[in-house]
């Protein structure tokens, strides 16, 4: 069976990616009709204006999502005048959950292609690297979540991915065709997010190392002048008013680099470092990263092509953006890149080594690897299956809204927090309550109702040090207001040990069966005649 897959591997790629699409698609129309994600918007509507003032310039700049904003207004125009012989604007009014559908559908694609570019990456070693790469990419948990999000993290992944390709082969072949490649690939990873200013690094990394292999320092000076050059060359034609309106730029970039936002600061520069291997820990399992010490292994006995150091660059990316005063676990889609790729280096470096050099005990040994990469590909797939499932039922920020109806809860009665079902996209705190001896009190005789999520609240309620005034609130409301409804959905726990994981993800689809809806804990407070104070 493997020889076959081996010789007909064009056949098991498309069977991967088959796979892949369908658990990357399914559940893109998820929250509709209302758009639950906050970036989103950023996108399909920065597409829509772009149409409304007839140009093909973005006027976002905070990530700046460039690439992704063009890509869709060019498949929203198709969309409204192909299927509704609409203008795009008339189009949206009626028909805008088709647009964020069609907009997570694009991210979605850009997380097909890093199946196909891991392969193409591992067959530049052996093609069985290439589809124990792809399958690992397709089943892969976070991949699997964020593309079904219109967000920049899985495109920055593929660009991270296709800048990692054309690297090695300029590495094999340092011709000026694969310098340009890769240069456009930074240039799109930098309209897609400013981070992708780290890549040039890595152009700096492989002209020096080739042009020393070669001992051309001409050719060094050349490239070196030449990708500088091409770099801010081909990102001002993919979008120049990065070029023309720098200002708006320097302003993004000076508040997207905040250091400070509650659930998501604090940690400092190894924190941060430790925050992303933790949660790669929590996708990958413990199994796969012995494979990654595998893979590393396998590099520095010189078994792998030197001219793949490439494949490496991810972990470049992991070490200099943890620099960042922020943390976002979603940041690390092109980290990941790296140490899933040199674990599929490992997986088929232990499986060779066990084939080849079989000790007495072989077969004993070949056995516990083909239960071990059992377990890495059941882990990998049970918890993809525990975060698709919350794209294929209902999120608690809609299915509490026939409670709101109801019961008349409304924006005009109540005192809500966002990720709600009165504000469901954004995290919109709760309006002040009145602080009177430790006893907080309404001081709006027309709100009835207090409503909480814990994705609003939780950013305080892990560090109740630091949040001390907000905790205080919190458990005053819990203490002084009566609850009188509560969604709790089930909580998808994580272990960096496989089988734990397993059961988690196991039990986690089990809960979300029982109880039909997914999201943030909601809690709906009633406000009665002592909670009230002028």
């Amino acid at each position: 069976m493997t020889k076959y897959i081996l010789k007909k591997p064009i056949i098991a790629l498309i069977a991967i990616t088959i796979l892949g699409t369908l658990i990357r698609i399914l559940g893109a129309n998820w929250g509709m009709p209302v758009p639950l994600n906050p970036d989103e918007g950023t996108i399909v509507d920065s597409a829509i204006r772009m149409t409304e003032h007839h140009s093909f310039e973005p006027d976002m700049f905070a990530r700046p999502d460039h690439l992704e904003i063009q890509i869709n207004m060019i498949v929203d125009v198709f969309i409204s005048h192909v299927f509704y012989k609409l203008p795009i604007q008339e189009m949206a009014q009626f028909h805008k959950d088709l647009l964020f559908t069609s907009a997570r559908v694009i991210t979605a694609l850009f997380g097909v292609g890093m199946i196909v570019l891991s392969y193409l990456i591992g067959v530049k070693i052996k093609k069985a690297i290439g589809l124990i790469a792809a399958l690992i990419f397709a089943l892969f948990p976070g991949f699997i979540e964020y593309s079904h999000y219109a967000s920049p993290d899985i495109p920055t992944g593929f660009f991270m991915l296709l800048c990692i390709y054309f690297c090695i082969r300029y590495m094999q072949k340092p011709a000026v065709s694969n310098l340009a490649l890769i240069c456009l690939s930074i240039s799109a990873f930098i309209a897609v997010k400013y981070p992708g200013l780290i890549l040039c690094s890595f152009v700096a990394i492989i002209v020096i190392l080739r042009g020393i292999e070669d001992r051309s320092l001409k050719r060094i000076f050349a490239h070196g002048l030449m990708a500088m050059i091409m770099v801010p060359g081909f990102l001002f034609l993919i979008s120049p008013v990065l070029f023309t309106n720098y200002q708006a730029v320097k302003a993004s970039l000076i508040g997207e680099s905040n250091p400070i936002r509650p659930g998501a600061d604090g940690l400092g520069y190894w924190g941060n470092l430790l925050f992303y291997f933790q949660t790669y820990l929590s996708y990958s399992g413990l199994i796969l990263f012995f494979f990654f010490l595998c893979g590393i292994y396998a590099f520095i006995k010189k078994k792998v092509d030197i001219k793949l150091i490439p494949i490496f660059f991810g972990l470049i990316y992991f070490v200099m953006l943890s620099y960042i005063g922020l943390h976002w676990e979603r940041w690390a889609v092109p980290m990941y890149v790296s140490p899933l790729l040199i674990s599929s280096v490992g997986v088929y470096f232990v499986y060779r080594y066990l084939k080849n050099y079989g000790l007495k005990k072989g077969n004993l040994f070949k056995t516990f690897f083909y239960v071990a990469f059992s377990i890495v590909l059941l882990n990998l797939s049970i918890t993809s299956m525990a975060k698709l499932i919350n794209f294929l039922v209902p999120d608690t920020r809609v299915a509490s809204q026939s409670y709101c109806r109801a019961n008349n809860v409304n924006v005009e009665n109540t005192n809500f927090e966002g990720y709600s079902p009165l504000f469901p996209t954004s995290p919109k705190l709760l309006d002040p309550l009145l602080n009177n001896g430790g006893k907080y009190y309404e001081t709006n005789p027309k709100i009835k109702y207090i409503l909480l999520s814990n994705q609003v609240y939780g950013r305080y309620t892990f560090d109740p040090q630091r949040f001390k005034e907000q905790n205080d609130l919190l458990n005053g409301i819990a203490t002084q207001y009566k609850l009188i409804k509560e969604y709790t959905p089930a909580q998808l726990k994580s272990s960096p040990f496989d089988l734990l994981n397993i059961i988690y993800s196991a039990k986690y689809l089990y809960q979300v069966q029982q109880k039909h809806y997914v999201g943030p804990l909601l809690k709906f407070y009633k406000v009665n005649e002592v909670n009230y104070k002028s």
